[in-house]
């Protein structure tokens, strides 16, 4: 196994941890969400339904913290609100 093969899984199996949610879009049929990760200086778009198994509460409380959310994701995600 070469050294960049090693390389590439350590990277492949690393986890993030979330920081905070700054934004929510939709794209085509997914909802994603606009992700700050700990320890990193960039953020960047991940897919919502990742997160609502990774950081319900996180997420929710993110949620609840915005002027409004798209009928389309309260109505997918119903259970975030329960």
């Amino acid at each position: 196994m070469t050294i960049r093969l090693q390389e590439q899984i350590q990277h492949d199996e690393a986890k993030f941890e979330v920081q905070s949610f700054i934004d929510l879009r939709q794209e085509r049929e997914e909802f994603q969400v606009l992700t700050k990760w700990l320890g990193i200086d960039e953020e960047s778009w991940a897919p919502i339904n990742v997160m609502v198994d990774d950081v319900p509460k996180l997420l929710k409380k993110f949620l609840g913290s915005r002027d409004s959310t798209p009928a389309a994701f309260q109505k997918q995600y119903s259970s975030l609100w329960s």
